[in-house]
């Protein structure tokens, strides 16, 4: 362990009892994360303990399994994944009986469902297409505090969801938190399952998150260890209730006699020169050193003020990325983003028209954005993957999650119970479809049929089944998308990355590329006009100043040696006023010239 440590990681994994990591970028976190959980299983006596490592997404639960896999740290007694999907799977599904809302059945709604939903209330409540709608809960039930009219059409929103017996996220965590406050042996039950709570990105984390686990952990009479990792200065999802506790509030709330704060400093993605630039946007005085082995390097800082146009935006992007390529850098060490998800799409098209021998990623485009939880979603991972020798351990994993899924859904055990059985059927279905959705219904099939499972048979498992393919629909005919139906377009939606990706800011949190380039930095975007007219109450908890300052901090810190900014001139607001530059965009700094 030593040996792939440096001294202020192996002190973060060796730490006795529960402590707060605030961990600079690219300092080893996820690496750390992984190794303080195979530690805590050491460390625990009893042989039935389990370690929970909670993610805030999906791809980073991934990353510290695949971590996890390497370190030979069996899986069976650790739960890796997001706080939603450890909500559903320790609290919501095994306790439903004990809540009125879930007992007669219920059903995760998908994103393209919840987004039509969300629409229709959106327009019966004549709401416009820049009023936030929040479906938010506080600990005691409430609606997260708003206007009145978009107030009641998210009262409307969560009427519809009881009445079909659906609930989204939000509803998860309140439920969650709710189950584990009237029925105390719940929480009592898991705080003595587990003997440590992991946690990444905890500036990230909700209060009702920080409530649920709180629970757990007092409920453990001090059994529980608790170790969180994060950034304050990446908190940029405010907006979504996130919020970056102290150590003293996180050790008061989850009744901890002592939590230490550990810091990991030295950062092993970026230049010093990229380092001392982000470090302008950081209210934080440590020093952050660079470990990587280009650490010397110059690299390339650039900064585009108003000298671009809005027209000529496309072509000086797509002449970036040409010349970093030319210079023999591959399109998936590059990374174009944008300050929000409406300029993603567009962006993409014109870049790849514009450029066709170049290969273009836009990860939030998948047709199966939303259905993660779904059943279905896991076979189809399964299906859409290469039997590869060395994707068989995730593979093997993804099949032994799929095998508890389906023994849930149908209440029969049988002998795909076995998750090398289950790969081996699923690896031996064969089929000439070539349109992506006609694949997957005739793949689907056919497991079903190996498996010895009549869908007709099991309510849920049909109804998952539908929303599966709705949602699939859906986000295929979607305009923005530009997905094809296709067999080879979905199998790239689980590949590994080959292109230049495009993303938004808060989509690439937790990535790193050798060239990041960001466009729209203007204020209106980067600070969001929400932030500068505050519209709920979540949107005046940040100032527009630490909100740009954030944001800029996570594009700029993705970045190993080259950087370009833009702040591209010919945008107007609603009243013809042009946008501003960013102001919290450093304007004496020593910018390279292209």
């Amino acid at each position: 362990m030593a040996k792939k440590l440096n001294p202020q990681q192996s002190d973060c994994v060796s730490h006795d009892g529960s402590a707060l990591v605030v961990a600079c970028p690219g300092s080893g976190k996820t690496r750390v994360l992984a190794h303080r959980v195979s530690h805590e299983l050491h460390r625990l006596e009893s042989r039935r303990g389990l370690v929970a490592a909670l993610t805030f997404t999906r791809k980073a639960a991934e990353q510290i399994t695949s971590r996890l896999t390497g370190l030979g740290t069996k899986s069976d007694r650790v739960w890796t994944g997001t706080i939603h999907s450890f909500a559903l799977d320790w609290i919501l599904r095994p306790y439903a009986p004990y809540s009125d809302r879930l007992r007669r059945g219920f059903r995760l709604v998908n994103e393209s469902e919840e987004r039509q939903l969300l629409q229709t209330f959106r327009t019966q409540h004549d709401l416009g297409p820049f009023v936030p709608l929040l479906k938010g809960f506080d600990r005691d039930g409430a609606l997260v505090p708003q206007d009145p009219d978009p107030l009641a059409a998210a009262t409307a929103y969560h009427a519809h969801l009881q009445a079909s017996r659906l609930i989204d996220f939000d509803t998860v965590l309140f439920l969650a938190y709710q189950l584990l406050m009237t029925v105390p042996g719940i929480a009592e039950t898991l705080g003595a399952m587990f003997g440590a709570i992991c946690v990444d990105e905890y500036q990230d984390t909700q209060d009702l998150q920080y409530g649920i686990l709180a629970e757990i952990t007092t409920s453990s009479n001090g059994g529980c260890t608790l170790f969180v990792v994060g950034d304050p200065d990446q908190a940029i999802y405010t907006s979504l209730g996130g919020v970056a506790w102290s150590s003293n509030q996180i050790r008061e709330s989850f009744g901890l006699q002592q939590l230490d704060e550990l810091p990991l400093t030295g950062n092993y993605r970026s230049s010093q020169r990229i380092i001392d630039f982000f470090t302008h946007f950081s209210d934080h005085e440590q020093p952050i050193v660079s470990l990587a082995d280009y650490s010397a390097e110059h690299g390339s800082i650039t900064f585009d003020n108003q000298s671009v146009t809005r027209a000529q935006l496309p072509n000086h992007i797509g002449q970036l990325v040409v010349d970093h390529i030319q210079s023999g850098i591959p399109p998936n060490e590059i990374c174009v983003l944008a300050p929000q998800w409406r300029f993603v799409v567009p962006m993409a098209r014109e870049l790849a028209g514009q450029l066709p021998a170049v290969p273009f990623d836009a990860p939030g485009l998948s047709p199966f954005r939303g259905e993660y939880e779904n059943v279905w979603f896991k076979l189809a991972r399964l299906l859409l993957t290469d039997p590869e020798p060395r994707r068989y351990r995730t593979r093997r994993r993804w099949a032994a999650d799929l095998a508890r899924e389906f023994e849930t859904l149908t209440g029969i055990q049988h002998s795909y119970s076995d998750p090398a059985t289950l790969l081996r059927c699923i690896n031996a279905i064969s089929s000439d479809e070539v349109e992506g959705c006609a694949y997957l219904l005739d793949a689907f099939a056919q497991t079903l049929t190996n498996l010895g499972i009549d869908i007709e048979s099991h309510d849920r498992l049909r109804q998952l089944h539908a929303a599966f393919f709705d949602g699939a629909r859906a986000n295929l005919a979607n305009a923005d998308f530009g997905i094809p139906d296709t067999v080879s377009a979905f199998r790239r939606c689980f590949g590994a990355s080959t292109g230049v990706v495009i993303d938004t800011c808060h989509g690439i949190k937790g990535q790193e590329f050798d060239v990041v380039i960001c466009f729209g930095l203007l204020r209106g975007r980067i600070p969001n006009w929400s932030r500068i007219i505050p519209k709920t109450p979540l949107d005046s908890l940040v100032s527009p100043e630490a909100e740009a300052n954030r944001m800029l901090y996570v594009i700029s810190s993705r970045a190993k040696r080259h950087l370009h900014l833009i702040a591209e001139h010919g945008h107007v607001t609603a009243n013809g006023v042009p946008y501003d530059t960013t102001y919290e965009v450093p304007e004496g700094f020593a910018y390279d010239v292209l």
